[in-house]
């Protein structure tokens, strides 16, 4: 369906709805058209293509929220569907927190190179694009490769009762390259962009294979506390953790270890960490929020200090300031993870490291205390023992087993340069650099 076709679905589900009584709704539309590529042991092993539609209706009725979707754009099923949910909202519970949606019209500024039509040309070219990835990584040292490649265009449109008629549409393209060499000694490597500009198949599978070769030299190292370099991969999965603590939601609710540290040090100077929606190119990047309220960039934490907390209307009417644009319907989320760079080259950021561990990856990061912040996480593909800057060997079973606060207190050093990151592990595109943070605890896994 075309955006306008899309618009006017809204505004008729919008008619509908306020037929029935409803008068505070949200209708948010996204149509997809996407594509989705598997390959292993070195070929395509996959193939799958969707169009689809999915309608989600936010209900606010007599300080009653209710939320619902439907897959589907047929304006009957979608009238049994409001039905229903408008059925389930007469018998809830007041929300204590019920907040209107925000009332409109408001200004969007598109994102820049939000949308690139030749990136929908793949279809054509998947072949191509697999075997760049894959012969960069046997050129490199792996010996098979498996992964996926996944592209696309998604339109989104949102209709409220407040005056909101907002749509915008943007393509976006991934590669996850996992590169094997001897035994269990792999790596990864990934490329995502929202043009074909800055997409490098042959850079993903470079560094697939480069880990891979060099995790096949293996030895033993005891747990304890290590200086540890954390790979943009695992920089995105961790600091990406951070960010959704900042969602005022679970800080109002004391769900969050940076509840009642509001304006106070959580980390080194070193360290300022933005959400970032306005990026242009970047995945995730949006010029609205699910209520209407237009995307601003907000810094949460600059330089070590907790500067602000994410907001929809309803978390800052709670805490009496203006929303950030970070509507979530419930609950306030980020949209774009951004690092601020730092001064060192990578190479000079290794050579700070007298006696510390390079995680290339990590698998499986677990909260073990939401309200304190403690976690661990799995770290894998290479992970390597350093040395006076030097990678001595390739080291399995790790796992980092520490705590976000204590993290953050020991970000000693970052990267001057920044990467785009997004796959099945780090669900929050991000950009960041590389980060070197002192005294972790890793633990070792038993067998």
């Amino acid at each position: 369906m075309s955006r306008e076709e899309l618009l006017e679905l809204g505004e008729r589900v919008l008619k509908l709805a306020e037929s029935k009584g409803i008068r505070d709704l949200a209708v948010l539309i996204r149509s997809s058209k996407s594509w989705m590529v598997r390959f292993a042991n070195n070929q395509a092993t996959i193939i799958k293509h969707w169009d689809e539609v999915r309608v989600s209706v936010r209900i606010g009725y007599k300080k009653r929220i209710v939320i619902g979707s439907v897959t589907s754009a047929d304006v009957n099923e979608i009238d049994r569907a409001l039905d229903k949910f408008l059925a389930i909202a007469k018998v809830s519970k007041e929300n204590p927190l019920y907040t209107p949606l925000p009332e409109g019209p408001f200004k969007y500024e598109p994102v820049e190179r939000s949308y690139d039509k030749r990136v929908l040309e793949l279809v054509n070219k998947v072949d191509d694009v697999i075997k760049t990835a894959i012969d960069e990584a046997l050129t490199s040292g792996a010996k098979r490769c498996a992964g996926q490649l996944s592209f696309g265009e998604r339109t989104k449109v949102l209709v409220t009762t407040g005056g909101v008629k907002a749509s915008e549409i943007a393509t976006s393209i991934t590669l996850t390259v996992r590169g094997f060499s001897d035994g269990d000694a792999s790596g990864t490597g990934v490329s995502c962009s929202r043009t074909l500009d800055d997409f490098n198949p042959e850079e993903a599978g470079t560094r697939a294979g480069r880990i891979a070769k060099e995790a096949s030299k293996v030895d033993n190292l005891e747990a304890g506390k290590y200086d540890l370099i954390l790979d943009p991969l695992v920089v995105s999965n961790l600091f990406g953790y951070v960010l959704g603590a900042t969602s005022a939601l679970g800080v109002y609710m004391k769900f969050s270890y940076f509840t009642d540290l509001l304006g106070k040090e959580v980390s080194t100077s070193a360290l300022t960490i933005a959400d970032s929606p306005r990026e242009p190119r970047v995945l995730g990047s949006t010029s609205f929020d699910d209520e209407g309220i237009p995307t601003r960039n907000t810094v949460v934490i600059e330089r070590g200090v907790l500067k602000s907390l994410l907001h929809n209307s309803m978390t800052a009417r709670l805490f009496n300031v203006k929303s950030t644009g970070n509507a979530g319907w419930i609950s306030p989320s980020p949209r774009v993870l951004k690092v601020s760079p730092g001064n060192y080259k990578e190479e000079e950021l290794f050579e700070e490291v007298k006696r510390g561990i390079y995680v290339s990856n990590n698998w499986y990061t677990r909260y073990q205390n939401y309200r304190e912040g403690t976690f661990s996480s799995v770290c894998r593909d290479g992970v390597f023992y350093v040395e006076s800057g030097e990678l001595k060997f390739a080291v399995r079973g790790l796992r980092i087993s520490d705590n976000f606060l204590s993290l953050l207190k020991n970000v000693k050093a970052l990267s001057n340069k920044l990467y785009h990151v997004y796959w099945w592990e780090s669900a929050l595109p991000s950009i960041i650099p590389y980060v070197l943070v002192s005294n972790v605890n890793i633990t070792k896994a038993l067998f």
